[in-house]
């Protein structure tokens, strides 16, 4: 007889894994492919890391196994359709309060949303609205005592709880609510919180709530919170207090890790709101003793891609204000998909890690206000409104709009994201502003073919250890950030000093940075046809200087006639002038100078020349060299980088 309790522990772990299976794939929605699915899971445990954290009694034999294997999706088919059903039922009703002509400008969207067909969606929607009308005929002192009633009454079972109410930084109403042993941060409107206030309903009252009374006492819980709550920011995996790094592991105890100079620690209560996305999966337990060497293996890329790789994960890790944004190129078969998985887990684990290609800026919000890390899969172009939105998602902007059903209120969003795009593609003609944030890694022929079953394994057996060298990294990081000193200060200043803070080796971050922006601004500029003469010009002992239109006439001296009758090719002088300065940033990336001097009385006097200079970070000497910085990953002493000149005041330029 199997134990008991063991089997129903493997039974109540395969119910959770066929969920996420049926939530994160639509067409296993269907009880044979769910079935094989969970069968082929069970079959090879090592290919799916939600199974490594519970195994299969050794008592449960295949014909039992199999039994269970179908009441297991079974189950998970039935649990899935009533969330569906009630997700519909709620969706319904708050469409049915909106207009006619805001549903109609919305309902193709939000069916997509839902997964419904549009018909299906409408008849829901018209359904609601017949109940809400038949709602309102009722006698008006009772259906309003009846609404009250059941508002006021979960209100003060509310107030029965540990609940605590605030507002962020935009505005938006929160709630720290307890569960089991444990609290947990949601903004007021969402869902879990609307199903933590139901729950509490039931266990108190034995009833359902109706959806009316629970919106009217959410209603009152939001307006509590803006205006009688504290104002407090909720983090998202990575967070700062008091000059400490927190990062949360998103595991079942909640934990996080604790980062600050002297190293760093696990801990059980971190003293800053953690938020967690229903698809967040949990960082690995760091084990001190690898490398980040052990992640070398892994990646597909060469010498400079995995220094700049490491550079974007210890600025993931950090909570900051602004993010490079990371795009990955390369042939099929290169291994794109497998190494944004691979960076995703070792940042950012997630259910379903990569997303499919936004189609709007909403896609992209919608990305960001749902997971730490922004990824998306396979991109085939990334149009000007979305490259503008990763732009302000880069460095910390805001996104702002009419709030949905609405005629005046807007709707806020303001954070920094990092960013991972693979199967970019051509960035010719792209604007200097989203290059500036770009780091684009070309991924390498693999000289070993393996399969990505056999290298995730590879790389899932070494994860603690590359996790606990990236923490090392960063206590480094912390030591060192405030004594850097770049000579030139790049377009993403502060996340080149943090990664020059954190690297192993002096120096070579910021060669390998710098290298891989000149390349990509070239690669950029290669497709302007004015290029290829203004670098041309600027070679030339002394460059060029005079007026624009005298550039113009140098220029079309100097260049090929299919050159000159390319679209791109300037026509006027106010059309060269004007493009000099829109390409002028990028120009001055590789090394091309424009400078636009006074005018004379032929007109505007500008000068084109080479220049050349290399970022030479130094250091200041951290204060009490001989502190002891030890503790849970500390990486030791920190004085072990080569000063330029031997004097770190100086700013080397070269």
């Amino acid at each position: 007889m199997p134990d008991q309790t063991a089997t129903i522990q493997w039974q109540t772990h395969l119910l959770n894994v066929a969920l996420q299976l049926v939530r994160a794939d639509n067409t296993l929605r269907n009880l044979a492919g769910l079935r094989a699915t969970l069968e082929q899971s069970v079959s090879n445990p090592a290919n799916d890391p939600r199974l490594a954290t519970c195994q299969r009694p050794q008592e449960i034999n295949e014909g039992e196994q199999a039994h269970l294997l179908d009441v297991v999706a079974e189950t998970a088919l039935r649990t899935d359709a009533d969330r569906r059903a009630n997700e519909l039922a709620e969706a319904a009703e708050r469409l049915a309060e909106s207009t006619p002509a805001d549903y109609s400008a919305q309902r193709r969207l939000e069916a997509e949303l839902l997964e419904v067909p549009v018909p299906e969606l409408d008849n829901l929607v018209e359904q609601a609205r017949r109940q809400r009308a038949s709602e309102t005929r009722e006698t008006p002192s009772d259906g309003a005592t009846a609404r009250e009633s059941g508002a006021t009454r979960l209100l003060k079972l509310v107030e029965q709880t540990n609940l605590e109410l605030f507002h962020d930084p935009n505005q938006e109403a929160w709630a720290t609510f307890p569960v089991d042993d444990h609290f947990e941060n949601t903004r007021v409107n969402s869902a879990t919180f609307g199903d933590w206030l139901s729950r509490l309903f039931y266990r108190e009252t034995g009833g359902a709530i109706s959806s009316e009374n629970l919106k009217s006492a959410k209603g009152f819980l939001a307006a509590k919170a803006k205006w009688d709550g504290d104002e407090t920011r909720v983090w998202l995996r990575t967070a700062e207090c008091a000059g400490k790094y927190y990062i949360d592991l998103a595991d079942e105890r909640r934990r996080a890790i604790e980062i600050s100079a002297n190293g760093w620690t696990l801990i059980e209560k971190p003293p800053v709101k953690f938020t967690r996305p229903i698809s967040s999966r949990s960082l690995p337990d760091p084990q001190g003793g690898g490398s980040i060497d052990e992640l070398r293996p892994s990646l597909n890329l060469d010498d400079d891609g995995f220094e700049l790789a490491l550079g974007w994960m210890l600025a993931a890790l950090r909570p900051a204000s602004t993010y490079p944004i990371l795009m990955l190129k390369g042939e099929q078969g290169s291994g794109k998909s497998t190494l944004s998985r691979i960076l995703g887990a070792l940042v950012d684990p997630r259910e379903a890690s990569l997303r499919g290609e936004p189609r709007e800026v909403r896609d992209l919000i919608a990305a960001a206000r749902n997971s730490w890390v922004v990824s998306f899969d396979n991109l085939s172009h990334l149009p000007q409104d979305l490259a503008d939105a990763a732009c302000r998602l880069s460095t910390g902007g805001g996104f702002g709009g009419r709030r949905l059903y609405t005629d005046d209120e807007e709707a806020i969003f303001e954070a920094g994201r990092p960013q991972l795009f693979n199967a970019i593609p051509d960035l010719g003609g792209s604007r200097p502003d989203f290059l500036d944030r770009a780091i684009v890694l070309e991924l390498r022929e693999p000289w070993l073919r393996r399969s990505e079953s056999e290298l995730l394994r590879e790389f899932e057996r070494a994860r603690s250890h590359i996790f606990a060298g990236l923490l090392d990294a960063m206590v480094t990081g912390l030591c060192r950030n405030d004594s850097v000193r770049l000579s030139r200060l790049p377009r993403m200043a502060d996340f080149a000093r943090w990664a020059t803070a954190c690297e192993r080796r002096p120096r070579r971050f910021i060669e390998a940075y710098e290298n891989n922006q000149a390349a990509v601004v070239g690669l950029a500029l290669s497709t302007w046809p004015v290029y290829e003469s203004l670098r041309n010009l600027a070679a030339r002992d002394g460059g060029f200087s005079g007026t624009i239109a005298q550039l113009l006439k140098r220029m079309n001296e100097i260049a090929a006639e299919d050159v000159k009758r390319e679209p791109g090719w300037p026509k006027s002088a106010g059309w060269l002038s004007n493009a000099l300065r829109q390409y002028a940033p990028n120009l001055r990336r590789v090394g091309i100078a424009v400078n636009f001097e006074t005018r004379n009385a032929a007109g505007q006097v500008v000068s084109i020349r080479s220049t050349f200079a290399r970022v030479i970070p130094t250091f200041d000497p951290p204060p009490g060299d001989d502190d002891d910085r030890t503790g849970a990953g500390s990486v030791g002493n920190v004085d072990n980088f080569h000063l330029s000149d031997g004097d770190s005041r100086e700013i080397v330029d070269l």
